[in-house]
């Protein structure tokens, strides 16, 4: 009976795996426009984990989604960027949340350090979508969204 037992716990476990998924391909760098650079701060190290639906798991670089977030972030800010002192944000991915095996929903979460000193963190709420990466991109599209439209940020950057 042992044995039986053994033999399903192994042929159960056999089929859970974790994969690394490469991040996006883009460099990382800050971005600036007029007096206010945007920084990726999100840490360099081994890839973290972005999804997990109980049987399977992938790992991703966080450094690069995170790059992503600071890209769109600088492409949604609006263009009358104010010229009193120079200014800086530091966005940093602190997660990306992905669960679900047939539609998968992503959150993520994102820390911003602004050169005044204010922190704050905006996470979003579970978006789905299929395969997983158009989840991923869906609520980092969110994470911009929420970013972009918080009146403190927009009047920290136009001040």
């Amino acid at each position: 009976m042992k044995k039986l037992i053994l033999i399903a716990a192994v042929v159960a476990l056999g089929g859970c795996a974790t994969r690394v998924v490469p991040g996006p391909d883009v460099r990382v760098e800050a971005i600036s426009r007029a007096n206010l650079e945007i920084v990726n701060s999100t840490p360099q190290g081994e890839p973290r984990m972005i999804f997990s639906d109980g049987i399977t798991s992938a790992k991703s670089d966080y450094q690069k989604w995170g790059q992503v977030i600071v890209q769109r972030l600088a492409d949604a800010i609006p263009g009358s960027i104010g010229t009193s002192k120079a200014k800086s944000i530091r966005v940093s991915l602190q997660s990306i949340n992905c669960t679900g095996h047939y539609v998968p929903e992503c959150a993520v979460s994102v820390f911003v350090e602004r050169s005044d000193g204010v922190n704050k963190m905006y996470t979003t709420d579970a978006l789905n979508g299929y395969p997983f990466d158009n989840s991923i991109q869906r609520a980092m599209n969110e994470s911009v969204r929420l970013m972009a439209s918080d009146p403190n940020l927009l009047k920290f950057v136009t001040e």
